[in-house]
This record gives structure tokens, C-alpha cells and sequence, in this order.
């Protein structure tokens, strides 16, 4: 064992070598050791980190996250008088071990003035579920830079309950859209009455942007008591806004009415009506389909596009007449998606037609064609 550490003491000498190839090479030895020795040498020389190159490092930092839990304590003492991307290494460590002591000790370091370390520190304090760690995370989450704000929004959402959530509304203001996303996102994991009741008022909100977060948390917070207020935003004059409640409803899955799906079919704008599609397949699934068909003739062709393989993912060949016309469409887009469509249907009937479409000039067509007549003569779907 004595000339295993003296080794590893050489390696570790050799890391401060000038020559790239050397700590090189230092790296690629330590690599092979697995003595706890390793870990407690490099983090007792941890001061190495400062003078290695960021490619040295980012090796280093493999070997020492195989560190266990008694070497965190080493790590924090040497935290403090490290620079900035030996700290974010040695972070990147701790949070493995995290629990709530580390997680307190590690709040003296939200003040960092490199907004980096604060992020990381932020990130590891959510990570670890320290309940007292709110206050600070409340502090960084103010903080001048919107990456740091963002982390300390997303941290909060696995610490705060429902009473604080309006403290976490107010990152919906920020100028960030990182910042806005982290602090809708803290407050679907919140959830709870309070927090359904304010972002269904903010499906009216003066600004399209709040509304937008608005629809989107709904849909992601997912209870049955969303879905009413879902419903009530497929009226709503931003067609941004009535695409993202009905994709909420999709996601879902649990519509009790699905007129007012039925009805968004006829939208003005297409991206709604694309939304309504996937949204009544979601919820009727093959029933769906007497409803959307007449969405095959389209004014738009990626709307046609998305019923051709809407009603192909069903799986089912009984519909398959509604598709094989589109096999002789003028729009190349359609032959492509009928053809992956009446394959995933298992569609036998269809080959002499997508047979055909092996000769075609547009070499999309024919791979799809190819591919198609093969799965089907297969007997595969």
C-alpha cells in the first residue's frame, strides 16, 4: 500500500506540470486507482484544481465524484479559499452526499460573488430538501442575474408550501423567460386549491405572456379540478392561449364534455385545430374519428397532414378508405404521411398503390414507399 501512495503523491505532483501530456497522463493513471487514498489526495491538495486546465479538470472531477460521504467534510473546508471552478467541482461532489447539516453550511456560500457558484449553490440547496434553506433560496431568487433567479425559483418549488405561493407568483414577473419558466414550474409542484384559483384568473391576465404560463401550469398541474377552467380558455381571444389549454386537455386525458374540443376543430387558426385533433384522439380515441375526418380536406396542408396520421397512429385498418386516396394526392407531404399511415394500419389492401410509389421522383416518397411495401408484406404494422 506505501508504494501506492507514494505513487498517487507523484500523480498528484505531476497534475501541476506545465506539459499538457504529463497531466495527462497523471489523469489517465489516477483514473485506474480505486484506493481511498485517490479521493483523499486530490481533495487534500485540492488547490491543484486552480492551476490545471479546464479540460484537466473536467477529468479530475470525474475521479472525485466517486468520493464518498466522509470526504465532505474535507470538501467544505477546502470550499472557502478555492477559486471559482474548483468550487463549482467540488459542489458538483457535495450534492451527492447533501443532507441538512451540509445544506447549512453550504448557505455561506450564497453570497459568492461569482454568480456561477451561486446557481450551483442554489440548485444543491433544492436538491437537498433543506426546509431552512427557504430564506435564503427567497434572497437568491432576487438576486441580479437571471440564471441565479431561475436556479433559486426552481429550488423553492421543492421547499415551499402552498401559503408561500405568492412569493413564488411574483418570479411570473421577471424579464427573464428562464426566470417566469422556473417559477411557473415551482409552482405546479406546490399545486394545491390556492394556486389552481390564481392561475385561472391569470388565464385573463392584461398580459398574453401570463396567460401563456397560466395554460400551461394548468396542464401540467393535470387534477380534474383544471379541467374546467381548460375548457373555458378554448373560448379565448389569444388562439396561443386556446392551443395550449386544448393540448393541457390532451395531456390529461379526461374530458367529461368534449364539445367544446369538437367545436375548436372549426378554429380560425390552424395550430388550434391541429391541437383539437390530438386532443379528441386523446380523449375518444378511434370515436374520434367521425368527428376529424373532414379535417382531411383542409384549406391547410399540415392540417391534413396531421389527420392523415392521426388517424394512422390508431392502428386500426378499418379506416383505412379514408386515407388511400391521399396516395395519388398532388401534395408530396400527404403521399408521404398516407403511406407511413396505411402501414402503421397494416393496410395489405393499399400495396399495389404503394408499390407504385416506388418509381416516384421525390426520393422521400419512394424511402417511405420502400419502407411501407416491406412492413406490410412482412405481415408487420
Amino acid at each position: 500500500m506505501g508504494n501506492v501512495v507514494d505513487r498517487i503523491g507523484q500523480l498528484l505532483a505531476q497534475l501541476q506540470s506545465p506539459d499538457f501530456y504529463e497531466r495527462e497522463e497523471a489523469v489517465k493513471e489516477l483514473e485506474t486507482y480505486n484506493e481511498e487514498e485517490v479521493i483523499t489526495g486530490l481533495v487534500m491538495v485540492i488547490d491543484v484544481l486552480d492551476s490545471v486546465d479546464e479540460v484537466t479538470l473536467k477529468r479530475l472531477s470525474r475521479i472525485l465524484r466517486e468520493a464518498g460521504p466522509s470526504t465532505t467534510e474535507l470538501i467544505l473546508e477546502k470550499l472557502a479559499g478555492a477559486s471559482s471552478g474548483t468550487k463549482l467541482v467540488l459542489l458538483d461532489i457535495i450534492k451527492q452526499f447533501i443532507d441538512d447539516d451540509i445544506a447549512q453550511k453550504l448557505e455561506a456560500f450564497a453570497d459568492d460573488p461569482d454568480p456561477e457558484v451561486r446557481q450551483k449553490v442554489a440548485y444543491t440547496l433544492g436538491m437537498a430538501g433543506y426546509a431552512g434553506a427557504v430564506p435564503t433560496l427567497k434572497k437568491l431568487a432576487m438576486d441580479d442575474v437571471g440564471h441565479v433567479r431561475a436556479a433559486a425559483f426552481g429550488a423553492l418549488g421543492w421547499l415551499c408550501s402552498e401559503e408561500e405561493a405568492d412569493f413564488l407568483f411574483m418570479g411570473l414577473q421577471d424579464k427573464y423567460p428562464d426566470v417566469r419558466e422556473a417559477a411557473m414550474g415551482a409552482l405546479v409542484i406546490v399545486s394545491g386549491p390556492r394556486v389552481v384559483a390564481k392561475f385561472t384568473a391569470d388565464l385573463y391576465h392584461q398580459e398574453a405572456e401570463r396567460q401563456r404560463l397560466a395554460v400551461t401550469a394548468l396542464g401540467l398541474i393535470g387534477e380534474t379540478e383544471v379541467v374546467d377552467p381548460l375548457i373555458k380558455a378554448i373560448n379565448h381571444p389569444e388562439a396561443s392561449v386556446r392551443k395550449s389549454a386544448i393540448n393541457a386537455l390532451a395531456r390529461i386525458a379526461e374530458v367529461p364534455d368534449v364539445q367544446p374540443l369538437t367545436l375548436a376543430l372549426n378554429d380560425e387558426n390552424s395550430g388550434v385545430r391541429k391541437a383539437a385533433i390530438s386532443a379528441l384522439i386523446a380523449v375518444r380515441g378511434e370515436q374520434a374519428v367521425a368527428e376529424i375526418r373532414f379535417l382531411l380536406d383542409d384549406e391547410d396542408v399540415w392540417v391534413r397532414y396531421h389527420t392523415i396520421s392521426s388517424i394512422g397512429d390508431l392502428g386500426l385498418d378499418k379506416f383505412s378508405d379514408y386515407l388511400i386516396p391521399y396516395l395519388e394526392d398532388e401534395q408530396d407531404i400527404l403521399k408521404i404521411a398516407a403511406t407511413k399511415a396505411l402501414a402503421q394500419m397494416g393496410c395489405k389492401r393499399a400495396l399495389p398503390e404503394l408499390k407504385k410509389l416506388r418509381r416516384e421522383r421525390n426520393k422521400d416518397i419512394v424511402e417511405a414507399a420502400e419502407t411501407a411495401v416491406s412492413s406490410l408484406e412482412r405481415g408487420r404494422r
